[in-house]
């Protein structure tokens, strides 16, 4: 069988400690492709913690596209590889305890795979090879060789054959069985494969699949888990087909790879449960044109983050209808630092023709802290401002890494005492002004109304207005969580755009400027003005801002806190869903009152 990229892995037994996982990206591999248990950091791999993983060197780098499998426990004895590329057939060379892999035992699943209609194939396992174990291991390696590479010429004529074979095998499948519980390993070397005799049922969609014991690997011990997110079709836009999420298994298990629609499936080790996480239907019809084409890539650096946000800020937001009417004007502000910033309003004609003074807000843009500026967002800003009858200030903060915290909430600090001091040639009223942050643009405002808090800003703010905000530089979210395959904005992202934007207000130790930084990590919410914040179901912010709202609620903070269900980060971009008229009715009428 065809597999492109052939590598050596060479172990040179040199002991290390037991590395923690920092977020970066892990090996992979296809199915059938020889491995060990890997795990990539500073630009070398360690045995250990991750199985399964591809050898992907693209653009002769060491960094992957997916990880496949995981081990839950960590081997404690690990041991640092080099790799070599290598012009022979793909073989492994190991030592030490955890790498008991054997290369015919990982390619045994894709070759019982292809016996199923080839059966000329020798098989190296005593396990049977079935039409519906065909069909999940071929659509797998399907996905993985359609994107962009080389697809082995036998697969195109596999995949509609072991379709059939797969229909036919389910209908087949008695309508009542019962399902037995898997027994958890009772030593470290013995799988739960070992103790398990016969088939496991697994009820799914009706259908009654079963799985065979899993074939034993060596002295690995414990669960692994295999992520995918594939077309079942060549024709990407048809988003009827199906689509594949998170399955939690076994080694060796092989299980009937579910449709879109149903909920999460995660099997462990005695029981099967359904998640039910799922996009809003609406919003899933209105994603369909920007999901076109292969998932993203797990980001590798903050400038690849400011790349991709910026591109799909300008396709979906930058690109929306301006309204009629709005004119902007700008100004420039000096900061702390004496540097002049841009600050531009946003008021509809209406609000400029006003002869009393009015509220106002300013307004700061999201991107991680790290990426785009004032005009990507002008349509958003500007809508805002029509639909509100408020003038908007949005504040052209500095970004990280050039300019880490305390730049940006500085900057926004400077602007709102430029606008609060100029009330009266503005045409505002100073003692309404509000601010309003989406994303990270979230996290600045609350940092500023912290930081307005504890200068004795006269007039005080008079609200908040944080949509899905980026508060809280710690970990919310349990790295097998099901609800990770639904996320737009993901935790290696946070991780990276944190570790630039708050890393000189870490290392000064500072909690009143950490604070600012980090505004959940401030000591106390007393004193802040009315706040409103908003976020979706499937938001990786969505933990923390439940946290920050109890917070203030029970330090006597006024709260107003909405969850949008089957929504992501970012799901207001969606303009035509009945969800965006939603919030944007809400978040209007939370400024409305202050």
């Amino acid at each position: 069988m065809s597999i492109p990229g052939r590598f050596m892995i060479i172990v040179d037994g040199k002991p290390v400690a037991n590395p923690r996982d920092n977020g970066e990206p892990m090996i992979q591999a296809e199915p059938g492709d020889p491995a060990a248990i890997f795990e990539l950091r500073d630009g070398r791999l360690f045995s250990g913690e991750w199985a399964l993983g591809r050898l992907n060197f693209e653009d002769r780098s060491m960094m992957p596209k997916r990880v496949l499998w995981r081990r839950r426990e960590e081997v404690q004895d690990l041991q640092p590889v080099q790799v070599e590329e290598y012009g022979g057939p793909p073989e492994l060379k190991f030592s030490g305890a955890g790498l008991a892999f054997i290369q015919d035992k990982l390619y045994a699943p894709i070759i019982e795979a292809t016996a199923a209609l080839y059966p000329s194939i020798e098989t190296q396992s005593n396990a049977s090879a079935t039409p519906g174990r065909a069909h999940a291991w071929v659509l797998e390696a399907f996905g993985h060789f359609n994107s962009k590479r080389a697809l082995p010429e036998h697969f195109h004529g596999v995949r509609p054959q072991l379709r059939r074979a797969c229909l036919r095998e389910n209908k087949k499948k008695a309508k009542t069985t019962t399902t037995k519980k898997r027994k958890s390993d009772e030593t470290p070397n013995q799988p739960a494969s070992k103790k398990m005799k016969g088939s496991t049922t697994v009820k799914s969609e009706n259908q009654q699949v079963a799985m065979p014991p899993p074939k034993p690997l060596g002295n690995l011990k414990g669960k692994c888990a295999i992520e995918t997110f594939y077309h079942c079709c060549d024709d990407e836009s048809q988003r009827n087909h199906d689509e594949f999420y998170s399955i939690v298994l076994s080694p060796g298990d092989l299980v009937r790879l579910r449709p879109r629609r149903s909920p999460s499936i995660t099997f462990k080790s005695d029981s099967l449960i359904m998640t039910g996480l799922k996009y809003d239907p609406e919003y899933l019809k209105a994603l369909g044109p920007i999901a076109k084409g292969p998932k993203p890539e797990p980001s590798r650096s903050v400038f690849e983050i400011r790349k991709s946000t910026e591109d799909v800020i300008r396709r979906v937001v930058t690109n929306s209808p301006y309204p009629e009417g709005v004119k902007e004007t700008v100004y420039k502000v000096k900061s702390y630092d004496g540097v002049e910033i841009k600050v531009t309003r946003f008021a509809s004609e209406e609000t400029l023709a006003s002869d009393k003074p009015t509220p106002a807000v300013m307004y700061f843009h999201g991107g991680g802290y790290v990426s785009c500026y004032v005009e990507l967002f002008a349509p958003q800003i500007a809508r805002f401002a029509n639909d509100s009858k408020l003038p908007y200030f949005a504040v052209s903060y500095r970004l990280a890494p050039e300019h880490p915290a305390p730049a940006g909430v500085e900057d926004g600090y400077a602007a709102l005492q430029f606008v609060s001091k100029s009330a009266a040639a503005l045409n505002i009223d100073p003692v309404k002004i509000a601010l309003h942050g989406d994303s990270a643009g979230g996290g600045l405002a609350a940092g500023l109304a912290l930081m307005a808090r504890d200068r004795q800003l006269e007039p005080p703010i008079a609200k908040q207005l944080l949509v899905y905000p980026m508060l809280d530089d710690r970990d919310h979210v349990e790295k097998d969580d099901p609800i990770l395959n639904l996320m737009v904005w993901k935790p290696d992202g946070a991780k990276l755009a944190w570790d630039v934007y708050a890393s000189e207000v870490r290392e000064k130790n500072d909690p009143q400027g950490l604070s600012y930084a980090i505004p959940a990590r401030a000591a106390t919410l007393r004193g802040l003005p009315s706040t409103y914040i908003d976020v979706g179901c499937l938001d990786l912010f969505r933990d923390e801002n439940l946290e920050y709202s109890k917070r203030l609620a029970n330090e006597h903070v006024e709260v107003e806190f909405h969850l949008w269900p089957g929504l992501p980060h970012g799901f207001d971009g969606m303009r035509d869903i009945s969800w965006f008229a939603r919030c944007q009715e809400s978040r209007i009428s939370a400024l409305k009152r202050m």
